[in-house]
């Protein structure tokens, strides 16, 4: 099965036989397989072996053909999951029982041959009870007492070893698999049972030390009992004789724009719209379609870091207005579920008159979202039968459904009949859903069928059939935007009054990252269409301060208050983009923070990593270590504390 793993999933140039191939380092990552392999089967057989002691022998030789029944179809899994995820089971693996489980299914269905997986492996359970049954009859017991315990101690020493994996101090684990600096190769080694252990540990220490300890990220980086501290290192102020910490995230808005009336502000955060699909357009490949025209005229930021490399952990990041602590479970999925915040954009744009939506393309109870923006202050939370409900009582025809929701199309459609009918200013945080597998379009699309010989990084894809949908997907989606923004320049009494901005959940999977693309990998482009009444306000510093800043999700509402709401007091963590962009940072939910130059990642209180920019957006590890290294290091670890601090103080007093 791994040489079935590395023959569907391998890059292209370690498949080749040339004489750069790294026949050394493959040979290394099979020979380590084999010893996770073995060290997986010792521990499935000494589950039996001592099952047998207490059972019947035919009830515990059934329990063993069951359970590698079971591991043959974790390593068929294991495939398909690497070619989604490009990565082995990892904890991610329990959103199938967390998520819409009937809409996995279905996209599973669909995207991979689920009867065929079925029936292989029917045929691995069918030769294990074959060989089970003809290598270990069932006879009478006998022999002498004293040979027998002998060859139980025995039988307990070898599959011990083995199940260890090794007679170091520590047994084999994942800290063993870095044997390449090819990424894949390093995944090739492990094991699919291992890699399952390892995510149920990892969902285990989530739930014992990020959803119910508070204080987890304040005892990682050092800031246990120093809560004070926290908020100085990371506002770069000393608090003043009476002050509070939490008066350093109360923030009053400095463009403050001349405005003939509230404008009405949408957030669109798009499934999946990451840059790292965008940086390679061109018109031999045209992935951006219509949205090049808007991306050009209009503001754009391509410096900036996703939440969470999940819909759930951004989207609750966003409708909170606060970032992902790295030790905690998503907001939804923590104690803060029914805990409102008082950094939430409905709350600080509900203060100043307007009504609130959280739209989303699909189910709103999706993950408990609908709870979470209500008890973020969000007045009204619609989904898909809302949309369609309004667009079919306006007279105009659907596009249809697809497993996650409706297209994107109509979802567009429903905001500019929303915004039509307002007699007030309105905010819209909407969340698409057609880029997200099975990647269907609706009939009446275009399918663009983009040539993949022309996309220069082809022979990094995983899987070229899914990544032409893929890539279909996204181009229909970017489609739909362009047009819903066509429709709204063109509608100057919408036009005059809108703010419409634009980004996504999470990167574009379609390929293995290097270890230098970390930033790309969660890399998300940052849009904002504005009216010319308050574009004509801003002057061409702060036009090249929002492009040249490094941000991350959090910096987004404070850019959008900076437009929208004039003399305006809120809270945030974050910062506009339209200040200097000197010393601005963007981060991401796996520890690694980003400028310019030079980027860290913070493992805890006393380790961090350096890392320095090759090209743009590529950052390679280095033993150099700067100063500014170091302080980046360490106002990563202080806004993270800050957060438990502040999350913990709106718990306990709302």
């Amino acid at each position: 099965m791994r040489f079935v793993f590395f023959i569907l999933l391998a890059p292209a140039e370690l498949q080749k036989i040339t004489a750069s191939t790294p026949y050394s380092e493959i040979a290394r990552a099979f020979f380590l397989g084999f010893r996770f392999d073995l060290s997986a089967i010792c521990y499935l057989t000494f589950l039996f072996w001592l099952v047998s002691l207490i059972l019947p022998k035919s009830w515990s030789l059934n329990i063993w053909k069951a359970a590698l029944t079971i591991w043959s179809f974790l390593l068929i899994i294991d495939i398909g999951y690497y070619s989604f995820y490009n990565d082995r089971i990892n904890v991610l693996v329990f959103g199938f029982f967390e998520d819409d489980t009937w809409a996995l299914i279905k996209t599973f269905w669909k995207n991979y041959p689920v009867g065929g997986i079925l029936f292989a492996t029917f045929v691995f359970g069918y030769f294990f009870h074959k060989v089970i049954q003809k290598t270990f009859p069932i006879l009478p017991e006998y022999g002498n007492r004293i040979s027998f315990l002998s060859t139980r101690v025995i039988v307990f020493v070898l599959l011990f070893i083995g199940a260890r994996g090794t007679f170091a101090l520590f047994p084999l684990g994942d800290h063993d698999t870095v044997i390449s600096t090819r990424p894949f190769l390093n995944t090739l080694s492990y094991s699919s049972a291992h890699a399952l252990s390892r995510a149920i540990k990892l969902k285990q220490e989530l739930m014992n030390t990020g959803a119910n300890a508070w204080n987890a990220n304040l005892r990682e980086y050092g800031y246990l009992g120093k809560e004070d501290q926290a908020f100085e290192d990371y506002f770069q102020k000393k608090l003043t004789p009476g002050q509070s910490r939490y008066d350093f995230i109360k923030l009053e808005t400095k463009l403050n724009p001349k405005l003939s009336e509230k404008p009405h502000v949408v957030l669109l955060v798009m499934e999946s719209w990451g840059y790292y699909g965008l940086q390679f357009q061109k018109p031999e490949f045209d992935l951006v379609g219509g949205m090049k025209k808007h991306f050009e005229t209009d503001l754009l930021n391509i410096q900036m870091q996703s939440a969470t490399g999940a819909t759930t952990g951004s989207l609750s990041c966003l409708l909170a207005g606060v970032p992902q602590r790295p030790i905690s479970a998503f907001m939804t999925e923590n104690e803060y579920l029914s805990t409102g915040l008082s950094t939430s954009p409905a709350k600080i744009y509900k203060a100043q008159g307007y009504q609130t939506h959280f739209i989303y393309g699909g189910n709103p109870g999706w993950r408990d979202m609908n709870k979470f923006a209500l008890t973020q202050g969000f007045d009204v939370v619609e989904g898909e039968i809302d949309v369609e409900k309004k667009l079919v009582g306006a007279g105009l025809e659907t596009a249809g459904r697809h497993d996650w929701g409706v297209y994107d199309e109509d979802v567009f459609k429903f905001i500019e009949l929303t915004l039509k009918d307002a007699t007030k200013p309105q905010l819209m945080v909407v969340m698409t859903t057609t880029n997200h597998p099975p990647y269907e379009l609706p009939k009446s699309a275009i399918d663009h069928k983009l040539d993949l010989n022309q996309f220069p990084e082809k022979n990094l894809l995983i899987d070229l059939k899914l990544a032409a949908s893929r890539f279909s997907t996204f181009r229909y989606s970017s489609d739909a935007l362009s047009d819903f923004l066509d429709r709204m320049k063109n509608n100057e009494s919408l036009n005059s009054k809108s703010i419409i901005a634009a980004t996504a959940d999470h990167t574009f999977w379609i390929k293995n990252f290097t270890n230098t693309e970390t930033f790309m990998r969660a890399a998300v482009p940052f849009y904002i269409h504005l009216p010319a009444e308050i574009k004509n306000q801003l002057s061409q510093v702060q036009l090249a301060n929002f492009k040249q800043s490094f941000a991350s999700h959090q910096d987004i509402w404070p850019t959008l208050y900076e437009l929208s709401l004039p003399k305006t007091t809120y809270q945030t963590f974050g910062r506009s983009l339209f200040e200097n962009p000197n010393g601005s940072f963007a981060f991401n939910a796996g520890r690694e923070v980003f400028m310019q130059k030079r980027g860290v990642f913070v493992s805890s209180q006393g380790q961090f990593s350096s890392l320095e920019a090759t090209v743009p957006y590529n950052y390679a590890p280095t033993e150099k270590v700067l100063p500014e290294d170091t302080a980046l290091a360490q106002k990563y670890r202080a806004l993270m504390g800050s957060l438990d601090s502040y999350l913990h103080q709106s718990k306990i007093s709302p």
